[in-house]
């Protein structure tokens, strides 16, 4: 999986003596390493909003989430990929990749995530739908 080099680079250090890895230069050292680019340009979602699919196992920081750190330092994915892919259906959705799961009932602002509106045209087929059911017209009609 991607996410698990991604964290197996982290854990090496910053090339060239740096303080912290951009996520360029990640997506450079990335594609020198496997010889390939990686899963995110193969469904136009990109490393930035890959890298945020997965907030238990990286950290973006920066002005413009321009950094990136393993929030602990074992190069393991810490996230659930059920998870990772509920995120990234419903940034298709909305255009914000939540930091986690939001499920329905909770009072948690959505905006609050990272904006990012390119993951609405996405090429990954995932699409999600809330456990709740839309009521229909007619029973909202007749208070039922």
């Amino acid at each position: 999986l991607d996410a698990d080099e991604i964290a197996r680079i982290l854990t090496e250090g910053v090339p060239g003596g740096g303080h912290a890895w951009t996520v360029t230069k990640l997506e450079r050292i990335f594609k020198q390493r496997t010889g390939r680019a990686g899963c995110w340009t193969d469904y136009d979602v990109g490393i930035r909003p890959f890298i945020g699919l997965f907030p238990k196992t990286f950290d973006l920081f920066g002005p413009s989430d321009d950094f990136v750190k393993l929030r602990r330092k074992a190069p393991t994915v810490l996230d659930d990929m059920q998870d990772a892919i509920i995120r990234l259906a419903r940034a298709r959705e909305s255009g914000v990749l939540e930091p986690y799961v939001i499920t329905d009932g909770t009072s948690v602002d959505r905006a609050s995530g990272l904006t990012l509106p390119e993951l609405r045209t996405n090429r990954f087929k995932a699409v999600f739908y809330s456990h709740a059911a839309p009521q229909s017209p007619a029973s909202s009609k007749d208070g039922g």
